[in-house]
């Protein structure tokens, strides 16, 4: 337990604990302090001058007194009266033995000794100087879990640099918990400081590591320590960062503070060197300070319904707890900082971040995720760490139990560097709980040493109810669009996204820093742009993305265009509309729970006979309750061609050199699946001209598995497959392509895990074969250059995927 901050101070008298004592060591009266007292007095029968017990926030103030008959010697000695859990005063006993007045010079000593003894065999969790209990201590130095038996035996704590400590208030300090849910006594005795002979060889340890940072803000590093000889055995002790004296490559950056903190001033790199006294610490730290190394905008604004949601912080949600944010044994600095008027909370100089809400513990077993929104430059080693306390509500009752989950880039969820990565963690990952109903702690930890977070709450797992990701991006040349709703384009006036005669709701959220509209009770949606109708003449194609959390079996969503003539007005005899139904057997088909464009060719819409003057756009569906959509716009097709009219080319490659995944031109292995379980794409099967193709529709990524009979390639060059696509293809537009190899365990853990290897290639327009839109592009890739791909005797998968929304495949193979 970390006691280096405190939420209560309780002082206890020593006067008080020394009523009625009347004992008397060597020539020392206690009728009244000596005039000039020994610094080195702490405890000798009695208390030494000027001092007091500070005990520390949710101990047991009761539990130090004086005992009489058990000393070591002399006639008193301390006795603590360690509670067992759920103790009415308090969970542990603990507190710090502090002066009254300015301090004690304790220069001339290299060490506090003292002698201690336990009922049972146990440990003093932590045992220390320099903490003076009001969270002002800059030389604080802790050993912890120091055994102790059932008999008098001496401890001794070496001073890390007795030089620094000439006004120091905190004398002595302890900690200790109950064991095994019990209570016992614990006794002190003969505590002093003194000057040893036998304390040599210090080998300080600075606690290094980068740190990224914001210019403006400060790094202070935890975790230092310092080993000595005693008697011929190391001893360590952990210390705080005031103790050394720093050194920085660039003082203009990174600039140290007496204190032991560090200063950002500006943008760039420093490396930061420290000494203890004369002596070179181990370790140094990288500071890299950045601009650019905060969120400028809030994370996508939560949608889960409140009803489904237990809410520890998030504007969109009440708290469901009482939460601590900065307990005791935190070792991080937390402030809530307002972005776009949306509250965050950022951690500084985090080496772990305790979120303490066992004042009111939580039941989240209606739940199946955790939720929460993190920014950090360092997204890899990101530590999530999940706390019950058991049906006793108590911390070490006997039934608490814990788990921690390390997220990465590579894992699922995943982590994003310099966003924010919004994460939905299975509660189902963190199988070390025996419970989720008495959760008392979430504990950060790992990754960069400043952190924002956002949006921390647990939630049922119900259908998506809204995109995580915005809608593709549009490649159409703006010169051809006449734009109603896009981010991409300079948009036409629209008077209203739900006209008064309409039954729907409307609203517009941010989705990746994308606006999105998004309709609710959707029935009929009327949108109107009456004053300033759209010539759309020379157009010949509409565009909409669409996206819904809702089940879409035996749905219709229609899409209806009214041209009011040439009058103008709505009513009249030259009105013209025409409305198109999109379902699950259609191409494009309706799906649940990804963006789904739709270019819809104008003259489809016969009824239309005029596009000189569109006045509405009227989406509606009787099935589909809340969609999104996004990119709402006409334009010229430059090629109207959806589909490949001829066969790919035949492959020409001999048989026996061949190990086809799809071709009619070989025969072909077993592959388990064209479109795994956990990708981002429609699959079907289709031909041209007799030949077979997949054709992969709202294509995100796209999961091609062959795990129960993985290949070895090992004697092939070269990976072969044919692809088409309707989509524009222009720079940055890329088609990515993913061989992923289990290793000899046929297992999949994890990029560089074990065994397994991968690497991806991405082809563009400026590719050696360059992509191209509406005609064959036969990509022979050599398998040199997938540098990743270590092992190729057991490759598993091929993962597709990029920036097209519709892709032809045919003659996969290597060879």
């Amino acid at each position: 337990m970390n006691t280096s901050r405190t939420s209560r101070l309780v002082v206890v008298s020593t006067a008080l604990l020394l009523l009625g004592a009347a004992c008397e060591r060597d020539n020392q009266s206690t009728d009244g302090p000596l005039p000039n007292p020994a610094d080195h007095e702490v405890f000798l029968d009695e208390f030494g001058p000027n001092l007091d017990f500070a005990a520390f926030g949710d101990s047991d103030v009761y539990a130090l007194s004086i005992e009489y008959q058990d000393t070591y010697r002399g006639d008193a000695a301390i006795r603590i009266t360690v509670p067992p859990v759920g103790g009415v005063n308090g969970s542990y006993a603990g507190g710090s033995f502090v002066t009254t007045n300015s301090g004690r010079d304790l220069s001339g000593y290299n060490a506090l000794t003292f002698y201690v003894k336990a009922s049972i065999q146990t440990t003093m969790g932590v045992i220390g100087i320099g903490n003076n209990n009001q969270g002002t201590s800059i030389h604080t130095a802790e050993m912890t879990d120091i055994a102790v038996g059932t008999g008098w035996q001496r401890v001794v704590i070496p001073l890390p640099l007795p030089s620094v400590l000439i006004q120091e208030q905190g004398l002595f300090h302890f900690a200790v918990a109950p064991q095994d849910g019990n209570g016992f006594n614990l006794w002190l005795d003969e505590i002093q400081f003194e000057s040893l002979d036998s304390i040599s060889n210090p080998r300080p340890v600075l606690a290094g590591g980068t740190y990224d940072a914001v210019p403006g803000s400060s790094v202070v590093p935890s975790g230092s320590q310092v080993t000595f000889s005693i008697d011929g055995q190391d001893r360590t002790i952990g210390i705080m960062p005031a103790y050394f004296t720093y050194t920085s490559t660039d003082p203009a950056v990174a600039l140290p503070q007496t204190d032991g903190s560090i200063s950002i001033l500006t943008n760039g790199n420093a490396t930061i060197s420290a000494r203890l006294g004369t002596v070179d610490a181990e370790g140094v730290i990288t500071v890299v300070a950045t601009s650019n190394s905060s969120p400028t905008a809030p994370p996508p604004f939560p949608l889960q319904p409140a009803s489904e949601v237990q809410s520890l912080f998030s504007d969109a949600y009440p708290d469901a707890a009482t939460i601590d944010w900065t307990p005791d044994w935190n070792m991080a600095d937390v402030e809530e900082i307002t972005l776009q008027g949306n509250a965050i909370k950022l951690f500084t100089n985090l080496t772990f971040a305790g979120i303490d809400f066992s004042a009111s513990l939580l039941d989240v077993s209606a739940a199946t995720y955790l939720h929460l929104d993190i920014f950090t430059l360092e997204p890899n080693d990101f530590r999530i760490k999940l706390v019950d306390f058991g049906a006793d509500g108590a911390y070490q009752g006997g039934d608490d139990s814990e788990h921690e989950v390390i997220l990465t880039t590579a894992t699922f969820p995943a982590m994003v560097e310099g966003d924010w990565s919004t994460l939905d963690i299975p509660l189902a990952q963190f199988s070390g709980l025996t419970s989720v109903s008495h959760l008392s702690q979430i504990i950060l930890a790992g990754g960069s040493s400043t952190l924002w977070l956002d949006n921390l709450y647990f939630h049922q797992d119900p259908l998506p109810t809204a995109p995580t990701v915005a809608a593709p991006v549009p490649q159409e040349d703006p010169a051809g669009v006449i734009s109603l709703y896009s981010n991409a384009y300079t948009n036409t006036p629209v008077d209203s996204w739900s006209a008064d005669w309409d039954s729907a709701d409307t609203d517009e959220l941010q989705i990746e820093g994308d606006a999105v509209r998004r309709y609710t009770n959707l029935t009929v949606a009327g949108i109107e742009f009456l004053s300033q109708p759209v010539d759309a003449a020379a157009m010949n194609a509409f565009h909409l993305d669409l996206w819904t959390g809702d089940a879409v079996a035996g749905a219709t969503f229609r899409v209806k265009l009214v041209d009011l003539g040439a009058d103008g007005l709505v009513g009249t005899g030259d009105d013209s509309e025409h409305e198109l139904s999109v379902s699950e057997s259609t191409t494009p088909a309706l799906v649940s729970g990804t963006w789904i464009r739709l270019d819809l060719l104008l003259q489809n819409f016969t009824g239309l006979t005029e596009r000189g003057h569109l006045g509405q756009l009227i989406l509606s569906s009787d099935q589909l309750d809340t969609i999104f959509v996004d990119n709402i716009y006409f334009y010229d097709q430059a090629n109207d061609q959806t589909s490949p009219q001829a066969p790919a080319p035949t492959p020409t490659q001999a048989p026996s050199e061949v190990i086809s995944l799809f071709s009619d031109a070989y025969s072909n292995v077993h592959v388990d699946t064209w479109s795994a379980g956990w990708d981002n794409a429609d699959l079907v099967d289709t031909d041209i001209d007799g030949d077979s193709l997949k054709l992969y529709t709202n294509f995100v990524v796209a999961g091609i598995e062959f795990t129960s009979s993985t290949l070895d390639i090992s004697d092939k060059s070269h990976f072969h497959m044919d692809i088409w696509t309707p989509d524009p293809t222009a720079m940055p537009t890329a088609f990515k392509v993913k061989l992923v190899d289990f290793g000899p365990n046929g297992v999949w853990e994890g990029p560089g895990v074990l065994d397994d290897t991968e690497h991806e290639l991405s082809i563009n327009a400026a590719y050696t074969t360059p992509l191209a839109t509406g005609s064959w592009v036969s990509l022979d890739l050599p398998l040199a250059d997938f540098t990743g791909l270590v092992t190729r005797q057991h490759t598993a998968q091929l993962i597709l995927s990029g920036g097209l929304h519709t892709v032809y495949i045919d003659n996969v193979y290597f060879h």
